[in-house]
């Protein structure tokens, strides 16, 4: 198993040997849309609730397949394809449908609240730890 954080730190040649696998949460999704090809793909952020996300592009029968999958969905992903990095961003790709298994939906997801500057933040909140929004509180409180 390798945390989502750790995918860069163990790849050697833009893969990781062997069969392995990560978990995460669907924290967003794009809507669906057509490449190359006339073929259809769907872009999902996966996140660990502790502020590492990626991309993961579900391509043919796992697009398919798993597009319509909720927000707050807990996945596991097995030897997904590490695209090179992009924006200093890093996403990775599945294009079988059995290579993605839905574990079930998080509880402790949520989304912050928070509204500063006319800007409604939207960053995933672990209600588990609960601390995100006494930081933020924190922070606004400090710079008035």
């Amino acid at each position: 198993m390798v945390p989502l954080c750790s995918i860069e730190k163990v790849m050697q040649n833009g893969d990781i040997a062997g069969d392995w696998i990560t978990i995460g949460i669907i924290s967003e999704k794009s809507n669906p849309k057509t490449g190359r090809g006339n073929c259809s793909y769907i872009v999902l952020h996966l996140s660990d609730l502790k502020g590492f996300d990626l991309r993961l592009i579900l391509l043919g029968d796992c697009y398919e397949k798993h597009w319509k999958e909720l927000v707050g969905s807990i996945v596991a992903i097995l030897n997904p394809k590490i695209l090179p990095k992009r924006n200093n961003s890093m996403a990775i790709t599945l294009d079988h449908s059995h290579k993605f298994i839905k574990i079930g939906m998080s509880v402790d997801m949520k989304f912050c609240k928070f509204t500063g500057n006319g800007k409604q933040c939207r960053k995933v909140v672990d209600m588990y730890v609960k601390n995100h929004l006494e930081n933020v509180s924190n922070l606004y409180v400090i710079k008035i």
